[in-house]
Formats: C-alpha cells, sequence, structure tokens
C-alpha cells in the first residue's frame, strides 16, 4: 500500500512540474528543456523541493515566479 502511495504521489509531482515548466516556456519564451532548468537551477538555488517551485509557479495567490523573485 505504501508503494502504491509513493507512485501516485510520485506521478501527481510529475504532472505538476510539467505544468509549471509549460507556465515557464510561455512566460520567458524558452523551450522545455531550458525551462526545466530554469526551475530546477531556481530549487538548487533556494534550497527548495523542485516539486515546491513548480506549485509556487502555479499558485495563482502568489502571482507565480517572476525572475526577480527566481
Amino acid at each position: 500500500m505504501r508503494e502504491r502511495e509513493h507512485l501516485r504521489t510520485a506521478l501527481e509531482s510529475r504532472e505538476r512540474i510539467g505544468m509549471a515548466v509549460g507556465v515557464v516556456m510561455e512566460r520567458f519564451g524558452l523551450d522545455a528543456e531550458r525551462a526545466f532548468d530554469y526551475l530546477a537551477r531556481t530549487s538548487q538555488h533556494g534550497n527548495r523541493k523542485l516539486r515546491d517551485v513548480a506549485e509556487a509557479v502555479l499558485a495563482p495567490e502568489v502571482g507565480g515566479i517572476t525572475p526577480e523573485r527566481a
């Protein structure tokens, strides 16, 4: 049962990260690889999990991520 829950969480995280990549592509005019690299660098520099950075990009109440907040 625990393994199934981990797989579900991983799939949800992957989906949200993919959505965030799309948002970054649109906002900054990047291709998919560069958009993912941007999210990964933001994650590393802020010592945050990639899925948390993705959620920040997608969060309407926060206004998403901008180059100034990265």
